[in-house]
Parts: C-alpha cells; sequence; structure tokens
C-alpha cells in the first residue's frame, strides 16, 4: 500500500505557491491561438456590426496578408489543430503578441499604426 502526501490547501484551492504566480509563462499553443482568433472575430462582429461569416472573412483577410499565411494555415489554427512553429509565430505577430521565435525566422516587424511593415 502506498501512501500519498497530503496536498497543500493552495493547491487544492487552485492558488500555487508565490513562485508558480509570480512570472506565468505565456501559452502560445494551438488551442489558445484559436481562442485569440475567435475572439478578434468576436471583436470585428461587435465593433463593425458584421454578421459572423462577414467578419471571419474580414479577420481572415488581414491576418493572412500580415502573417503571410495560406488560407489553410489559418483555416487550421481557428480550429485549434497545430500549424508550423514559423506561421503560428507569424500568426501571433498579426494578433500583436511576439512569441520567441526561432533565431531565423522573427515575426513580421510592424509600424507606428500596428500594421505590417
Amino acid at each position: 500500500m502506498t501512501l500519498r502526501p497530503a496536498q497543500d490547501d493552495r493547491q487544492v484551492q487552485g492558488q500555487g505557491s508565490a513562485a508558480d504566480t509570480a512570472n506565468p509563462l505565456p501559452d502560445y499553443s494551438a488551442p489558445m491561438l484559436a481562442l485569440f482568433l475567435r475572439a478578434r472575430i468576436v471583436a470585428r462582429r461587435n465593433i463593425h456590426g458584421e454578421a459572423p461569416a462577414e467578419a471571419r472573412h474580414a479577420v481572415s483577410k488581414v491576418i493572412r496578408r500580415e502573417a503571410r499565411i495560406t488560407h489553410a494555415e489559418f483555416d487550421s489554427a481557428l480550429a485549434g489543430r497545430p500549424v508550423g512553429p514559423i506561421s503560428r509565430g507569424r500568426i501571433w505577430g498579426a494578433l500583436g503578441h511576439f512569441p520567441n521565435l526561432s533565431p531565423g525566422e522573427p515575426a513580421a516587424p510592424r509600424d507606428d499604426r500596428g500594421g505590417a511593415q
């Protein structure tokens, strides 16, 4: 019979140690990318009053142009499926978040208005 140590009350309540919460690591996973893309589409719908398909098309067009990716890569990212690391980094860059990419391929730089240069 194996005995397990009792869990700390803070961990049971969902509060990790101070070291765990002091510097949380950003989540650049495929599901998180899909969430950010869906949020961008919802924001577009709310701001411009567009229909869902119209907002999705507009966001797709902007992200694909800024990130230099294909329709298939955008659709995969929106569905939460993995895309290549370079394409994923470019999509995050087009969304305004710049993960640490491999040294050979930085995300597209942005101008003063937030657009790709």
